[in-house]
């Protein structure tokens, strides 16, 4: 069984402190985000609303 001694080389990755650093700036929304935006949260609610709507539609056919 080897023990780890923890030694440190040049080659050992090391964390950097965090700094005082400024997170970058953030651009403007465009008008193309707010359509992907309500395209990624409409597009599965309606397709649910319509999968629900067809599976009672045709549960109803069948009987």
């Amino acid at each position: 069984m080897s023990s780890n001694t923890g030694e440190i080389d040049e080659t050992t990755v090391r964390l950097r402190p965090a700094g005082p650093e400024k997170p970058k700036a953030k651009k403007p929304a465009t008008a193309r985000d707010a359509l992907m935006t309500c395209v990624l949260v409409l597009y599965p609610a309606l397709a649910t609303v319509g999968a629900i709507a067809a599976s009672l539609l045709l549960s109803g056919t069948s009987a």
